[in-house]
């Protein structure tokens, strides 16, 4: 990773330039680093949660210059059976701002007027670049509850992903939120969240469940993505139940189909988020509806120390999401 200069954008018919304020680190911003996404090539310009200022555009959109928004990263053809259904993030023609277009880890990016949504006065831009991963987080929940309602729901890792899981699962209307994670400073956050039952061990877990005639939760999420936690999140998915999966950590798990044929188990994976989900993520922001996960601050140039750092294992603490926050022009 390198800091350069390049040619700043410019405003054209349908795209206006935003300034950057804020810039959210993703997990998969690392896994582009270390080079394990096949998406993400040399030379691109990451950053697909982000938020900002419009300082320019064409004649047709000078209403939205001075406008503070949070991005949208996610383009689509809005043509094909995926877009016309509501299920843009599914388009075959699916590109997203911050992986195969310049992104937000900059002081300028050009943005599709459409990929916009309007600030309250109130909201922290920090606020705003979470809206990204909030609406990824509501799209997991509703997935989950397209199946049928939940009673109880099993979150696995309450990270800043997991935490907001949490938080939309309890905005949504479930009401019991069991949350696993071996860590235990991130426990507090859960339970701020919604999360009503917290462990920190797997044994601890199986002894709950072995309690419940059905064998677990009526909707289970896995936010961490090894082939241990998806074994687990299938295991602990009641008869009947829904198994959302949203980690990415590895690619192949070994699952018992068996099992999960017999139980009748729906598995689902979830990816990114429609524009649905994004404007509900922006409306519960300007609302005041979520409390933000953990973050520090730090700034463009430290960035390539920053990605080193957090992919030799050695992060700062894992409570905090790290926000890039590019020097106003």
């Amino acid at each position: 990773m390198t800091l350069e200069n390049q040619p700043e954008p410019e405003a054209t018919p349908g795209v206006v330039v935003v300034r950057v304020v804020a810039a959210g680190i993703c997990g998969s911003d690392l896994t582009a680093f270390t080079g394990r996404m096949g998406i993400s090539l040399p030379g691109q310009i990451r950053g697909h949660e982000f938020s900002g200022v419009v300082i320019s555009s064409t004649p047709e959109n000078a209403d939205w210059v001075g406008v503070p928004v949070a991005v949208n990263p996610l383009l689509s053809c809005n043509t094909c059976r995926a877009c016309r259904r509501g299920d843009d993030n599914q388009c075959a023609e699916q590109v997203s701002i911050g992986i195969q277009r310049p992104g937000g880890f900059a002081e300028l990016a050009a943005v599709p007027v459409t990929n916009l949504v309007a600030l309250t006065p109130n909201v922290d831009f920090v606020a705003a670049a979470t809206a990204e991963p909030l609406a990824d987080a509501i799209h997991a929940v509703r997935l989950g509850l397209s199946s049928g309602p939940a009673e109880q729901a099993l979150v696995i890792g309450a990270g800043s992903i997991g935490t907001l899981l949490i938080a939309s699962a309890r905005l949504l209307g479930v009401t019991d939120i069991v949350v696993l994670d071996p860590d235990t400073r991130r426990h507090d956050a859960a339970i701020s969240a919604g999360g009503t039952t917290i462990f920190d061990n797997r044994d601890d877990v199986n002894g709950y469940f072995a309690t419940n005639p059905l064998g677990g939760a009526d909707l289970v999420f896995d936010v961490v993505g090894t082939p241990g936690t998806r074994h687990d999140a299938v295991q602990w998915t009641n008869r009947g139940g829904t198994t959302v999966m949203v980690g990415l950590h590895e690619d192949t798990a070994d699952l018992s189909w068996r099992d999960i044929i017999r139980r009748e188990i729906t598995l689902k994976g979830s990816s990114a988020s429609n524009r649905n989900d994004f404007r509900t993520a922006a409306d519960w922001l300007n609302n005041g509806l979520i409390e933000l996960p953990a973050w520090r601050a730090d700034t463009l140039e430290n960035a390539p120390a920053i990605f080193t750092t957090m992919t030799n294992g050695s992060r700062p603490s894992s409570l905090e999401k790290v926000m890039l926050m590019p020097a106003p022009n």
